[in-house]
């Protein structure tokens, strides 16, 4: 370390490497570019969304607790562009992030650096955020991004990355913590630490600030999480690392285990052992923040790149290319799996030998949404005289509301719920996301006839807990 500053110095060497590597993942990226805007319904709520700011010059929060800074950014690239410049400016954030990813190994001297960039960037849902419309690559890439700052000596400009991170993504702002570690670190000066935490402060207030001026705190909540802790945890590894990735890696670190005391530490030039609390303190805030909320296998993405890191210490060198390899075939093929189509209660597991990959999967339910759209919208449905169609479709709501935003007659809510009931008349037909069963009489009372698809079916029955079939309503063929 000299003058507070870390001796991060990339020459012609390992430069050329790194460009080649990032452009290979961006081809990998290109081949899946195209309009549509992922597989997560929220994309179709940051899509819809960035209309409706358009036309009326105004902030709308997409979704709780508020992701402003996304929605700000997100307008005038999916008004002008549509779904192709918002995955396509997705993807230059994605590889901006990876190049200070790789930076950040070099600093902590990771001994595979291009081996563990080209691992993380194949993460099934590392791969899969990198060409979708939504805000996790965009949070993450500022969290590096102001990681790399700090390392680089740099605490203020650390400090506004780390606050914009924020206006993306809230649950960012517990990175603050360990950030403020690797400046002190770095510098050893608590006057230029403090000054750098109200720096984030200002500017995570200030990325913020359109979410709370327009609406104050009414939103400032999350949907409390219904699926079995075994779903999860599933779902994690899964569009993670994967089984066989995860059993070689504990073989990995116990055949290594003996050997902890012949590796020698790693060290900077000056022969000072880099600090690697921060690392083990943005990996352990990142999973305690994915164990409290583990929605979805996206959320475990700003562990991944520190738990690495902290990995690289205990795994020898040979054994990264195996789980490279392991990780990326993750994508294409799950073994063993679980057929979540027989999955019906929260605790029954039904394993089999093998299923699509978590990418593979990603694509065909891509493909297969829109195939159902038209079902939807078409299929002859059984009504008696003055009777309004009701069709319950779960989470594709989201998805119908940006598909059929010029098609939409009205919009009505029902029911007091966090989880935005409501009616959308799409032509002559109405969709609607679950709702519960006191509504359901209601809405029967009121000569709408209820249809629903399966996954609507398994929603309202964690949701609500009723039997859809039982209230009198009738399932689509799929």
């Amino acid at each position: 370390m000299e003058n507070g500053r870390s001796a991060v110095h990339l020459d012609g060497r390992q430069v050329l490497p790194v460009i080649g590597v990032l452009l290979l993942i961006l081809v990998s990226r290109l081949v899946f570019w195209s309009d549509d805007l992922g597989g997560d319904p929220d994309a179709y709520r940051f899509g819809f969304n960035a209309f409706r700011m358009w036309e009326d010059h105004r902030y709308y929060y997409s979704r709780s607790p508020g992701y402003p800074l996304y929605d700000i950014v997100n307008t005038p690239l999916m008004v002008l562009g549509g779904g192709r410049l918002t995955n396509l400016a997705t993807m230059a954030v994605s590889l901006v992030g990876l190049a200070a990813l790789y930076r950040i190994f070099v600093h902590y001297r990771v001994r595979r650096p291009l081996l563990l960039l080209v691992l993380f960037a194949f993460v099934p849902v590392v791969w899969i955020a990198s060409f979708s419309t939504m805000d996790y690559w965009w949070s993450l890439a500022l969290i590096l991004l102001a990681w790399e700052r700090a390392l680089a000596g740099k605490p203020y400009q650390s400090a506004v990355l780390a606050g914009l991170a924020v206006g993306m993504r809230l649950p960012a702002g517990v990175m603050i913590l360990p950030l403020l570690g690797v400046i002190w670190n770095q510098r050893r000066d608590w006057a230029v630490t403090l000054k750098a935490g109200l720096v984030f402060l200002a500017t995570a207030l200030i990325a913020f600030s359109p979410m709370v001026l327009t609406y104050g705190l009414q939103h400032f909540n999350y949907v409390p999480y219904s699926h079995h802790v075994a779903q999860a945890l599933y779902r994690a590894v899964r569009y993670t690392v994967g089984a066989p990735a995860l059993i070689l890696l504990g073989l990995a670190l116990a055949g290594s285990w003996r050997q902890r005391g012949s590796q020698p530490a790693a060290r900077k030039p000056d022969g000072r052992e880099p600090s690697r609390l921060p690392v083990y303190a943005a990996a352990v805030l990142g999973l305690a923040m994915f164990l409290r909320l583990p929605a979805e296998p996206a959320y475990l993405m700003p562990v991944l790149p520190f738990a690495l890191i902290l990995l690289d210490r205990w795994v020898t060198p040979g054994w990264w290319w195996h789980l490279t390899a392991l990780v990326a075939l993750n994508n294409f093929v799950s073994v063993p799996a679980v057929d979540t189509a027989a999955w019906k209660e929260e605790t029954q597991l039904a394993f089999v030998p093998a299923r699509a990959g978590a990418l593979v999967q990603h694509l065909r339910e891509q493909r297969r949404f829109q195939r159902d759209l038209d079902r939807w919208l078409t299929v002859p449905l059984p009504l008696a005289p003055g009777q309004r169609p009701l069709i319950l479709v779960g989470s594709h709501l989201d998805r119908i509301r940006f598909a059929c935003r010029k098609q939409i007659r009205s919009v009505r809510r029902v029911g007091e719920s966090p989880y935005d009931t409501y009616l959308l008349q799409v032509g002559d037909r109405w969709f609607s996301r679950a709702v519960s069963s006191w509504d359901l009489e209601r809405l029967k009372a009121d000569n709408y006839s209820i249809f629903y698809i399966q996954h609507a079916g398994y929603i309202t029955g964690y949701t609500f807990n009723y039997n859809l079939a039982e209230y009198g309503a009738a399932a689509l063929q799929e």
